[in-house]
């Protein structure tokens, strides 16, 4: 579902090596009304973690000379601290799939934000969606917005956000994306349902590697819904590469597209689409840790002091009168 009085969102995406902002509008059509993009120095992110918090301040401050300040944005979590899950069952309660979340995911459980989306609701087959991360890097992201004087409306994902950048709709026939770029591979498979399958590597250079994993979520799609995949569309800087395209279309046999227009970094565009939509999982800090100022207001202060006074003024006047007793 789309809304319509919503009139902007601004979408930030983070990795280890850049931030990108896209601030959208909706006016009849989706439109980029602004953008930016900052490289960031080796260390400053860490698979996804802040590790120079002063270094990042100056990167943002650096990234919003282009675009107007926002006071409120859709973040999208790094991708190396999202856990993306589809779990199919008859039984998709919500207790059912809490327990799935726990057995599944690498955290301890006290630690574990998620949410989940319904895809496929059929009495033989039902397929969730599950997005979840840690609740202390997501304080970690939180505050540090906070400390830029910006509120995370929630935190989304790089996959599902470059899904939504791709598709308009969910494809009648299942698709497969290879995002690929000089870092990370992602390859995502999707139906009529929405993301049927997620996986991510690091790009070597070896495109031999890349064809095998392709290969492997082409045989788990078949296995899992008998069904083929008709359509492979590549996007990111690898899929720009001359010969790329052809390579792809010869080792998995079917017709490759990746001809998308990228002027801008497709997960922060999907990032903000966002905004106007409704139907993926996302996250909020609701329950998380969160930074609380140790500054106490100054009506506290001047309550303890008012009555340190009075406890001295009561002392005296006890002791007062046991001399005179």
């Amino acid at each position: 579902m789309v809304h319509f009085f919503q009139k902007k969102t601004v979408g930030v995406s983070i990795s280890d090596n850049a931030i990108e902002v896209v601030e959208l509008v909706h006016d009849g059509a989706f439109k980029i009304s602004s953008r930016g993009r900052v490289e960031l120095e080796t260390g400053v992110i860490v698979k996804g973690r802040i590790s120079d918090s002063l270094k990042l301040t100056a990167s943002f401050r650096e990234l919003f000379r282009n675009v107007e300040f926002p006071h409120e944005i859709i973040c999208g979590l790094p991708e190396a601290q999202t856990f993306l899950s589809i779990y199919e069952s008859e039984d998709m309660s919500k207790e059912s799939i809490t327990r799935a979340v726990y057995q599944n995911i690498p955290l301890e459980k006290e630690n574990i934000i998620f949410s989940y989306a319904v895809g496929r609701d059929e009495k033989e087959k039902k397929r969730v969606l599950v997005i979840a991360a840690s609740r202390v890097v997501l304080s970690e992201w939180n505050n540090f917005f906070i400390s830029l004087g910006i509120e995370v409306k929630f935190f989304d994902s790089e996959a599902l956000a470059i899904v939504r950048n791709v598709f308009s709709s969910r494809p009648k026939d299942p698709a497969c994306i290879v995002r690929s770029d000089a870092f990370l591979t992602m390859i995502l498979v999707c139906d009529e349902y929405g993301l049927a399958y997620a996986y991510s590597l690091r790009t070597t250079g070896d495109t031999t590697m890349i064809v095998r994993e392709i290969r492997g979520a082409f045989d788990y799609y078949r296995h899992r819904e008998q069904k083929d995949i008709h359509a492979l569309v590549l996007v990111g800087s690898l899929s720009r590469t001359s010969g790329f395209k052809d390579y792809m279309e010869k080792n998995m046999g079917i017709p490759a597209k990746s001809d998308l227009p990228e002027t801008v970094d497709l997960a922060a565009l999907g990032i903000a689409m966002r905004g106007f939509e409704e139907g993926d999982p996302v996250l909020t800090i609701e329950g998380a840790a969160r930074h609380h100022s140790q500054k106490m207001p100054l009506a506290g202060l001047v309550a303890i002091a008012t009555l340190s006074v009075a406890i001295v003024l009561v002392t005296v006047l006890i002791i007062w009168a046991l001399v005179l007793w």
